[in-house]
């Protein structure tokens, strides 16, 4: 089926000027704006995957950019890596070839980008921020275009980091030999990220959007209910994505969120769980959610100089938590109810819970019988936003000595159709003496969504009893 001539969709902003969202479609040019980013694409001579990276004003920044792709089979696919001002040029084929392992997936793929750009000067000098943000494309659309391009806004970084003497003279003097994927004009530059390992990854798990846990005084409740959907209408889409907590030489870390894994625009329900638990017996964990992938990993920041012309790392380093669903025949995605019925130890749905109570913080809900917690007014509480946004913590392994405050996220900002919502109700014989508290885990950080910063609110949901006041 063709595109139509023009087809405009605009978007509301939010109270904070959070996105715009808008899709315009013209033929033979697509061109796609979803929050920090817009796509297009085109024909041309030659297959060229074109990067723009420009700041809030729209002038172009100094950059180098090295792009992944997560595949199927959990691994990661380098795309291409280079320096330049404004506007660099990759070579297709890879995206072309990444893209086709997602052809059955109905929505856009993200595509995972570590940025090294220039961020101000410091005494005259050149100073280096660092961000890995991403971009999506359609994966049915791709292949057919000779030039797809990506334009992605940075904004500055607060502070700029000090660059110590090594990297002030690698900016200024090049080496005598340069790589064409450098930046050589104004002053030299050349960065790229390379994959360190793998810490963990879940292929088919159980990734809970909602849950809720009952240590010991479970036999005080009547029910707990649980209800999710997941639902585009109109100008709406809704978008999975990942985080990344990026450590400069072990001393400060900057937390971002803004990775898009898959975005869905098509009008349909993905996902429609309603379901409640009673007369409990045992501590247990209520959760519902979807199927899907998930990996934890690390990469380094390399740095090509003078003095080590063959390449060498420069202590920071970005550590990157992903997940995406897995999608039903029907384009629906694979949900799950389900219980787990050992709360407190290090495996099932509890690996959740293990991980936000070690890392995250939290805020507190009380009431006196009934508890009804909206993902909406929770993320709201937390983050001052009114739109729907969910975070999840990674499941937790003694044995991963990565960020806990690092979150995988579902959230859409239009019309808010999909929400999440977690309850719990009291006995009878329990309804005059006590009330019930929920408490609700966020992690203990502000994460950098390109234009501006955020927390973002889970709705896992440890609830328990306190005596009436």
């Amino acid at each position: 089926m063709g595109f139509p001539a023009r087809y405009v969709v605009a978007g509301v902003a939010s109270v904070l000027a959070v996105a715009v969202f808008w899709l315009v479609y013209t033929w033979p040019v697509t061109v796609q704006y979803l929050p920090n980013f817009k796509v297009e694409y085109s024909k041309g001579i030659g297959k060229v995957l074109q990067l723009e990276v420009v700041d809030e004003t729209g002038r172009p920044v100094v950059f180098c950019a090295t792009l992944y792709g997560w595949l199927l089979n959990g691994t990661f696919m380098e795309i291409g890596w280079r320096c330049g001002k404004g506007v660099i040029n990759l070579d297709k084929r890879p995206l072309d070839e990444y893209v086709k392992h997602y052809v059955n997936v109905p929505g856009d793929v993200g595509v995972v980008v570590f940025l090294t750009y220039i961020n101000g000067t410091e005494d005259g000098k050149p100073t280096l921020a660092r961000y890995v943000t991403s971009f999506a494309v359609d994966p049915r659309e791709t292949p057919r275009r000779d030039v797809v391009k990506a334009t992605i806004k940075v904004k500055s970084r607060g502070a700029p980091q000090r660059q110590d003497a090594t990297a002030k003279y690698s900016l200024q003097c090049p080496p005598s030999q340069i790589d064409e994927r450098c930046y050589a004009a104004d002053w030299y530059m050349c960065y790229y990220w390379k994959l360190d390992y793998i810490y963990d990854a879940g292929y088919n798990a159980q990734i809970p959007i909602a849950a809720i846990r009952v240590l010991n005084d479970y036999y005080k409740y009547y029910f707990l209910g649980i209800r999710v959907v997941l639902l585009v209408r109109e100008d709406s889409y809704i978008y999975f994505r990942g985080s990344a907590a990026i450590g400069y030489k072990g001393v400060s870390t900057g937390y971002s969120v803004d990775i898009y894994t898959v975005v869905l625009r098509e009008r349909k329900v993905y996902l429609d769980v309603l379901s409640d638990l009673g007369n409990l017996s045992m501590p247990v964990v209520f959760a519902a959610g979807f199927y899907g992938d998930y990996a934890l990993a690390r990469y380094k920041e390399v740095e090509i100089s003078p003095l080590c012309p063959s390449g060498c790392e420069t202590g920071n380093t970005a550590d990157v938590y992903l997940a995406r669903p897995i999608f039903q025949s029907d384009g629906t995605i694979k949900q799950f109810v389900d219980t787990d019925y050992t709360p407190d130890d290090e495996y099932g749905l509890s690996r959740f819970f293990i991980t936000a109570n070690r890392y995250w913080s939290y805020s507190t809900a009380r009431d006196d019988y009934f508890l009804y917690l909206d993902s909406i007014d929770v993320e709201k509480s937390v983050s001052g936003t009114d739109i729907f946004s969910v975070g999840i913590p990674w499941p937790f392994k003694s044995s991963i000595a990565t960020d806990g405050k690092l979150m995988v996220g579902i959230g859409q900002i239009q019309l808010m159709t999909s929400y999440a919502v977690a309850e719990a109700t009291l006995r009878e014989a329990y309804r005059s003496t006590n009330d019930v508290v929920g408490r609700c885990y966020t992690p203990g950080v502000m994460f950098d969504v390109g234009d501006y910063e955020t927390r973002i609110a889970s709705l896992l949901v440890d609830v328990y009893t306190v005596p009436q006041r």
